[in-house]
């Protein structure tokens, strides 16, 4: 039962509001994710009143500080936003979001539901790296019925692929946060895992490729770096890389002439990016950076005398953070980003194979999360990040009551 209802979980927040819905009047439309999230936390209340002692773990102390002072401090927020509509919308998500967190952080206990929950997460990702694939060389897309994206060629003569994103940005962005979990869960099979990860890498990077992404390009670029470093020996890193050089020298007419190398002599930090971020600081500064409200900071920047630029969103999730809830938020956030990497890390040092790459992806993950904040428009609305910081707590409890049985379990043989 709870290999299904985590296979809906994982499914629903990924698939998001492509999926179907039903509104009620005068509140919108409720996507299947939320309802399952709805259902799910009333689930939790009711079983948790039951309990006579109630015992919460330290990276769940710390993350339900770091919720509740966000929570708090946002609803206090309402009271100086300037777009209410703004504001409920983007409160309705992120509470839907730490909700997922507080859900996956609480039923994950066992490694076996772990490894199954990346396991889903793969299944998933192969599905919109097919779905992908397949806009890319047809010009049909599946999901998505109206984009600005839609039908545009990428430096490849492909058309660039949408899957369920809306925006390419947003897809190559998902592709790449994807990536550790993904491997995470091809080192759990039993043969050829290795095979299976190049293959994987070399797809998907050639689809993060398609979707002429900057940012998500440099960011695969630096997982394979460090799974290089971290997970081969010395003998399978060149084997690898005499693969890879060989098969970029098979396609460098297509590749090295038009994407590959439009895509590396493009700044990143693009001028007018940098533009955007000044003046968005300055629109925060005149909230003396006590938070604007959530999906405001972008609304604030329209309406701003100063702002001369046609959308609001300021390509860059941490200050746009900043901006929605304040600084002591945001410094907490920060805080609690440092506390996973610190325990991923902790727990990559383990003899334990397993443990080891399993945390080793997760710091990768972390690594490319802060790379990826610049890329897209925003990241407010991807649900997913906050399944995988879930995912990365449920690790962190998992690895450190296993630790501890196992020690008293030397303490008693001796």
């Amino acid at each position: 039962m709870k290999k299904i209802y985590f296979t809906l979980l994982i499914t629903f927040t990924i698939w998001g509001a492509r999926l179907p819905s039903f509104r009620i009047p005068g509140i919108g439309n409720i996507y299947l994710i939320r309802a399952l999230v709805i259902a799910t936390i009333i689930y939790m209340f009711f079983a948790l009143a039951k309990r006579k002692k109630i015992v919460f773990t330290k990276m769940q102390k710390t993350t339900g500080i770091f919720l509740f002072v966000t929570v708090i401090w946002s609803t206090l927020c309402f009271a100086w936003a300037p777009s209410n509509e703004s504001y409920i919308a983007s409160m309705f998500t992120y509470l839907t979001s730490f909700a997922i967190l507080i859900i996956t952080m609480q039923f994950i206990k066992e490694k076996e539901i772990l490894n199954f929950c990346e396991k889903v997460f793969l299944l998933n990702v192969i599905v919109v790296l097919a779905l992908a694939i397949y806009e890319s060389f047809t010009g049909d897309y599946l999901i998505l019925t109206y984009d600005s994206y839609m039908q545009q060629r990428n430096s490849l003569g492909l058309y660039k692929p949408l899957a369920t994103f809306y925006n390419i940005n947003n897809l190559g962005t998902f592709l790449a946060l994807a990536t550790p979990i993904s491997c995470n869960a091809i080192f759990q099979f039993k043969k050829r895992k290795n095979i299976c990860k190049f293959l994987f890498l070399m797809i998907n990077t050639f689809v993060i490729l398609l979707t002429n992404s900057r940012g998500a390009l440099l960011a695969i670029i630096i997982f394979i770096i460090l799974d290089f470093k971290n997970n081969f020996s010395t003998k399978k890193t060149i084997l690898y890389g005499v693969i890879l050089v060989i098969t970029l020298l098979f396609f460098s007419t297509m590749l090295f002439e038009s994407s590959l190398g439009e895509l590396l002599t493009m700044d990143i930090l693009e001028e007018g990016r940098i533009e955007i971020w000044k003046e968005t600081l300055e629109t925060i500064s005149k909230y003396r950076f006590m938070g604007i409200g959530p999906g405001n900071t972008a609304y604030a920047n329209l309406n701003s005398s100063h702002y001369k630029y046609t959308f609001g969103t300021p390509h860059n999730y941490f200050l746009e953070y900043l901006g929605d809830f304040g600084i002591i938020c945001f410094a907490i956030l920060i805080y609690w980003i440092y506390v996973l990497m610190k325990k991923s890390k902790y727990i990559s040092l383990d003899t334990n194979k397993q443990w080891s790459y399993k945390a080793k992806n997760y710091y990768a993950y972390y690594i490319i999360f802060i790379t990826l904040t610049i890329c897209p428009s925003t990241m407010s609305t991807f649900q997913y990040l906050w399944l995988i910081f879930g995912f990365t707590i449920a690790m962190i409890d998992i690895y450190i009551r296993e630790e501890r049985n196992r020690k008293c379990q030397e303490q008693v043989n001796h």
